[in-house]
């Protein structure tokens, strides 16, 4: 049974694009797409900078996106561990920057700093939107071309969405050329993006820019979802 039919869009780079639509409709599957964990059935393609997927080194893709889930996981060990674990080569001040552009300078407040010992699965003393906040900085330090945000807020109690939700905004006010895309379900979060993918259903997708008149009827249609 087809997942996704007759979906086509482009994502103009350095954009940031926010995935909307009902539980399976396709949002994660459009992930699961860009990140090569399926590839397109019956003629479908998906492209990177106009070269095809498939006609891409797995590991050289992948090294050029960022992925936060809804649920970050922590290693065990320190922050600087977590940090390292998305660029084993990445210096001091490139890790001080991602946590910063994170909005997590907490870190710094810590009596160990980075080198804070977060234990099993970040339990000791952090907080969802803490452990959230550096799961992003993992994902910035990559210096990836392609940042996906997998409802990163949804989990989150509200002090904390406020927090990441900060975070993620200042990301893309200065993203730097890097391309933004998020599933998101909540206002907040869809506000920030440039443009909206909306799922009707697994066959009828809609690609609106943000100032147009469907960008804001889609914008509308959610706020009464």
């Amino acid at each position: 049974m087809p997942v996704l039919e007759n979906a086509t869009f482009k994502i103009t780079a350095g954009t940031t694009t926010a995935i909307v639509g009902p539980s399976g409709s396709g949002k994660s599957t459009i992930i699961q797409l860009i990140e090569r964990f399926y590839d397109p059935k019956e003629g479908g393609r998906v492209a990177f900078d106009g070269n095809d997927l498939r006609h891409i080194d797995l590991k050289d893709l992948r090294e050029q996106i960022g992925y936060v889930s809804q649920e970050p996981i922590m290693i065990m060990g320190t922050i600087r561990d977590n940090l390292m674990y998305g660029n084993k080569d990445a210096s001091e001040r490139e890790c001080r920057e991602a946590l910063e552009r994170a909005s997590a300078s907490f870190v710094f407040e810590q009596e160990n700093g980075m080198d804070t010992f977060v234990g099993t699965s970040g339990i000791m003393n952090m907080s969802g939107g803490q452990k959230q906040r550096i799961a992003i900085a993992r994902a910035l330090i990559k210096r990836p071309k392609i940042l996906i945000l997998d409802e990163a807020t949804s989990a989150l109690d509200p002090k904390s969405e406020v927090e990441v939700q900060h975070a993620i905004d200042q990301i893309a006010k200065s993203g730097g050329g890097m391309t933004i895309i998020m599933i998101a379900h909540r206002l907040t979060t869809i506000a920030s993006a440039q443009n909206l993918l909306y799922f009707k259903s697994r066959s009828q997708l809609v690609s609106a820019e943000k100032g147009t008149p469907a960008y804001e009827e889609i914008f509308e249609k959610l706020k009464c979802i």
